[in-house]
């Protein structure tokens, strides 16, 4: 495990606890810095540093990510990340905050072009996400992808 940052690109959220959590593309991995601590202390949150994927429903430290982008959290303490070239959003179920469980929400992990209206989320080609935000008053997630002119 590699506690270097190497990425060209990191995107952060802090939750109600002043925790921060960290995409880092680079490592294929979440990290998380308790920020409360002294030092402060940092620990992989999502992904075994493996490129790849892996893990439906598992724990969400042994799933595998490719390049994790952007990340939001609901009110509930639940995260969603693109897992940007799997071509899929993912969810953390964090109702367990000692082993928070993973599971794809959206994508079908094929690279593909514009998906209508009323298809199902996980049935839907997605194109590299470049941002994730979740509205907590619609209870809505939004994306947005970087080779199609839909978000």
């Amino acid at each position: 495990f590699n506690d270097q940052l190497k990425t060209f690109f990191i995107d952060k959220r802090k939750n109600s606890n002043n925790e921060i959590f960290i995409c880092d593309s680079g490592n294929n991995i979440i990290k998380k810095i308790i920020t409360n601590s002294k030092p402060q202390i940092l620990l992989n949150f999502a992904g075994t540093g493996i490129q790849g994927f892996f893990g439906e429903n598992i724990p969400a430290k042994q799933a595998q990510l490719r390049n994790p982008f952007a990340i939001t959290q609901d009110n509930f303490g639940n995260f969603y990340f693109s897992d940007r070239n799997n071509y899929i959003i993912r969810k953390i179920d964090n109702s367990s905050i000692n082993n928070p469980i993973i599971s794809t929400i959206a994508g079908n992990r094929n690279f593909g072009t514009f998906t209508p209206d009323g298809n199902l989320a996980k049935n839907s080609s997605l194109n590299r996400l470049n941002e994730i935000v979740f509205d907590n008053k619609r209870n809505c997630l939004y994306f947005i992808e970087f080779f199609d002119d839909q978000s």
